[in-house]
């Protein structure tokens, strides 16, 4: 039985937009009168308690970011750990056992243009690759330059954004 995992985009998505919509109403001082009247799609609705507006974007917004935590960071492999592991010589992916040499190689070089950006002509190299046949292993020397290093720090930073805003978030509903 193969269960299907979520969109991590769509996820994601949803985290960041509840984030920026509670920072935004925290920061613009948002008040609705008691009681408040809307007509969403020409329907009126009188809100009676506007305070708990509140309370439903902080649910959405932790319930968004623990599933982008479980299914982005528990689930699915985080791009510095694959980098680490890219590092150790190893590949993000787990090999087929009867995997031949060159294979290996074009998987791992296919591996390291995925997690580590090419920087106008800077780019991360391999420059000594050695595969162990026999418990299909592997060691590197890879070397990374420090423009590169910097475009892997500011995808580490994208990657927990949605993380980031919602504490950003509920730190200023809480403080501010």
């Amino acid at each position: 039985m193969d269960i299907e995992k979520p969109d991590l985009a769509k996820i994601r998505r949803l985290s960041l937009s509840v984030a920026a919509v509670l920072i935004t109403f925290c920061i613009a001082g948002v008040e609705l009168d008691v009681p408040a009247r809307i007509s969403p799609m020409g329907i009126p609705l009188i809100i009676k308690k506007p305070d708990l507006l509140s309370v439903g974007l902080v649910i959405a917004l932790v319930y968004s970011t623990l599933r982008y935590i479980y299914y982005g960071m528990l689930v699915n492999r985080t791009p510095w750990n694959a980098r680490r592991q890219l590092l150790l010589g190893k590949l993000v992916h787990t090999p087929r056992v009867d995997m031949s040499p060159q294979d290996y190689s074009a998987m791992f070089t296919k591996e390291m243009a995925r997690y580590f950006p090419q920087v106008g002509k800077k780019t991360a190299r391999i420059d000594e690759l050695m595969i162990y046949q026999s418990d299909n292993d592997s060691s590197a020397k890879i070397f990374v330059p420090t423009i590169v290093k910097a475009f892997c720090w500011l995808e580490d930073i994208d990657f927990l954004l949605p993380v980031l805003a919602s504490v950003a978030a509920i730190l200023l509903l809480l403080f501010y």
